[in-house]
């Protein structure tokens, strides 16, 4: 029985990751970026460009799904499409004004890109569809509420308690550039947040990863298993940013340690999902909050994330260990295709 279960969906998923890849890719390395020196790079049209292969994953889904599942709402597709299209003019109005910094763009679009980034965590929390992935209504606000300011938090909290490990057993100074003076600093971050939602890879990414692959994934194994086939995808689908930039490390060793890195971030993220009501919502925010720790240069970062490292492959045992559920193969005897 089970090698009948969802044979085409599972050839539609590879077909997925594969022209996912090809999109991503080209535009990375087509668009040069990722062969620049620069210690602070320009945000112009290159970078544009190489941002529209950060939107691979999303934008493939939204591509497969519009002609994978004729029966779905195609209004959800059509508004999320449209979203993506804005996203990307909003771009290039940024990239035309040719800066290094964030903080550096003028006031308005500095408002404009915090209000764009509370519209799509809006649209995101409350839209009734995501591709593929129905989002229930929310229950309760309390329940609500409470997943997500654990997933603003919960990857800032395991960076900072590494951090202070660190430096502690270092003997080093406790430094971070954050690049404002201390009265506007919920401004600055807010504004660093915003940015990084949305052309970071979070808005890019998640619509993809957790909104198609991982209930397809889903349908097919358990959670466990379906958050490492996706963690190894997603890592492997770095391997240009890896090969050239390293992930802490060069080479292979680089590679070893965004897998090591991501598969449990995976985990994590597929425990959200799960057990939140707004899944592809916390799966946003929590990829968005990991993102933005590098942008702060914190002292001795590089060897903080490799504790943190450690600390999300303990937490993913903790949620495996104490949610049996998370084994659980998916029951596939009445999920024939009809």
């Amino acid at each position: 029985m089970r090698s009948y279960i969802k044979i085409e969906e599972k050839k539609i998923l590879i077909l997925y990751f594969i022209f996912t890849f090809i999109f991503s890719w080209s535009f990375w390395l087509g668009s040069g970026v990722l062969f620049r020196k620069e210690s602070v790079p320009q945000i112009d049209n290159y970078w544009l460009l190489s941002q529209i292969g950060v939107f691979g994953p999303s934008l493939v889904a939204i591509v497969f799904t519009y002609f994978r599942y004729p029966q779905q709402n195609r209004k959800y597709i059509f508004r999320l499409f449209a979203v993506y299209v804005i996203v990307i003019l909003f771009g290039i109005f940024i990239a035309g004004q040719n800066i290094r910094e964030i903080p550096d763009l003028n006031l308005i679009t500095l408002l404009c890109l915090i209000i764009s980034a509370i519209g799509i965590i809006v649209y995101i929390g409350f839209s009734g569809r995501i591709l593929s992935s129905d989002q229930k209504k929310v229950r309760s606000k309390s329940r609500f509420s409470a997943w997500t300011i654990l997933s603003v938090f919960l990857f800032p909290v395991f960076f900072l308690m590494a951090w202070i490990a660190v430096n502690l057993q270092m003997g080093t100074s406790f430094s971070v550039d954050i690049g404002v003076t201390k009265n506007i600093i919920i401004f600055h971050l807010l504004i660093l947040f915003s940015f990084d939602l949305i052309y970071g890879g979070a808005f890019g990414e998640e619509i993809g990863w957790r909104g198609f692959a991982l209930p397809v994934l889903l349908n097919q194994f358990s959670p466990l298993k379906a958050s490492l086939i996706l963690g190894i995808i997603w890592s492997l689908w770095h391997l240009p940013i890896d090969l050239i930039y390293g992930f802490g490390t060069q080479g292979i060793s680089g590679i070893i340690m965004r897998l090591l890195f991501v598969c449990p971030m995976s985990i994590i993220i597929t425990w959200f999902y799960i057990h939140t009501e707004k899944p592809i919502l916390s799966a946003l925010i929590l990829h968005a909050s990991m993102n933005i720790l590098p942008i702060l240069k914190f002292s001795n970062y590089e060897l903080s994330m490799a504790i943190m490292a450690l600390e999300m492959i303990i937490f993913s045992l903790l949620i495996i260990i104490s949610d049996k559920a998370f084994l659980n193969n998916p029951d596939l005897s009445t999920s024939k295709e009809k």
